[in-house]
């Protein structure tokens, strides 16, 4: 992640934290296995956190569960191998633990994918979250921090870009993260009521190697 981003997570997770008096919230970390989302672990653990992982591997290692373990010094990293779009797995999860709030990694991201593949894209990124919100909503939590995309801003006519640039997209990658954004933000003033919820930009990765 830049600074940018860094500094928007740092923001996300004070907010949270001061959502509730609970000494030590535990955070649920969709797609947590991969590269932003095992940084991001490390970071929730230093900051007193406890955290549990959601992640399929289909695009991380489940390797990357020891090193986390190693570098947090944690006897045990929570990890359930599955989907987002497993919504028993998402009820089961909340049921075993007291998540306080979300943060919402996993996706499909590389954009030439998304051109070859938009119904996965589709499926993955606008259905899985809606199957998390879902849950969420039953579970009574209210707190999510979305990884949104630069992609949202298609083709900028200025660099950095603002956040106040229009939404537009020139691929499937980026409609899907377009269309997250303004679900979440009808959930926001209506459906859920007050859903404290944070966006933070990520670049979208390349294809996959084979």
């Amino acid at each position: 992640m830049g600074q940018r981003s860094d500094r928007q997570l740092d923001h996300c997770t004070r907010s949270i934290a001061s959502a509730d008096n609970q000494m030590a919230q535990k955070i649920l970390l969709t797609g947590g296995a991969g590269y932003i989302g095992s940084h991001t672990y490390v970071a929730l653990i230093e900051a007193g956190f406890e955290v549990v992982i959601l992640d399929n591997f289909s695009i991380s290692n489940p390797s990357v569960l020891i090193r986390l373990g190693q570098i947090t010094r944690q006897n045990q990293v929570i990890c359930y191998e599955g989907s987002v779009l497993d919504k028993a797995l998402l009820a089961q999860i909340f049921t075993e633990h007291a998540i306080s709030a979300v943060i919402h990694f996993a996706a499909l991201k590389a954009v030439g994918e998304s051109v070859e593949q938009p119904l996965a894209y589709f499926s993955t990124n606008i259905t899985g979250l809606l199957c998390l919100l879902e849950t969420m909503k039953t579970a009574g939590i209210k707190h999510l921090v979305f990884s949104s995309s630069a992609t949202v801003y298609g083709e900028p006519e200025e660099v950095p870009i603002s956040e106040t640039a229009p939404l537009q997209f020139t691929n499937p990658y980026g409609f899907t993260k377009v269309a997250s954004e303004q679900i979440l933000t009808k959930l926001r003033l209506r459906t859920l009521g007050p859903l404290a919820c944070c966006a933070i930009s990520t670049q979208p990765a390349p294809i996959p190697a084979d």
